[in-house]
């Protein structure tokens, strides 16, 4: 389990020298979620979304630059 939460931290690091706090912000709701949520599946499909929709919106900007 800590090891999840090791790599998620550290895939947000990596993201955020890329100036995407919004990596930073999912991030920290994961682990928030594992630890102190017992309805854990539920963050993790949030965050899930969250960061699909984060994707997407970078995605949509680049395009149009």
């Amino acid at each position: 389990m800590w090891i999840l939460i090791v790599l998620i931290l550290l895939i947000a690091g990596v993201k955020l020298f890329d100036k995407m706090l919004p990596y930073l912000l999912v991030a920290i709701v994961l682990v928030y979620g594992f630890i102190f949520v017992e309805k854990w599946w539920l963050v993790l499909l949030i965050s899930l979304i969250a960061g699909i929709g984060i994707w997407y919106l970078n995605e949509k900007k680049n395009r149009n630059e």
